[in-house]
């Protein structure tokens, strides 16, 4: 079975999910078109977990989609409109 993970191990595994995310978040918002999203890297008991929550995957394409529109509409709302 080998050694238990440590915090470190953990935050590393993190790290690594984050960069993968971010390089796919990257590409699909300059066109990329059909990327799936990254598979997280394995951690111990990850497939046990994963069974228990149901095997729920990342976002799909469509989802992503809807996600970036909605964020983006956000960055243009101005609470303050002007009053001229």
């Amino acid at each position: 079975m080998g050694f238990p993970w440590g915090v470190t191990d953990y935050l590393m595994a993190h790290v690594i999910d984050a960069v993968n995310n971010v390089g796919v978040g990257i590409m699909k918002s300059n066109g990329a078109k059909g990327l799936a999203s990254p598979k997280p890297f394995p951690r111990p008991g990850q497939e046990e977990a994963k069974k228990a929550i149901g095997g729920r995957e990342g976002l799909t394409d469509e989802q992503y989609a809807a996600a970036v529109a909605h964020l983006r509409s956000l960055a243009n709302f101005n609470p303050l409109p002007d009053k001229r």
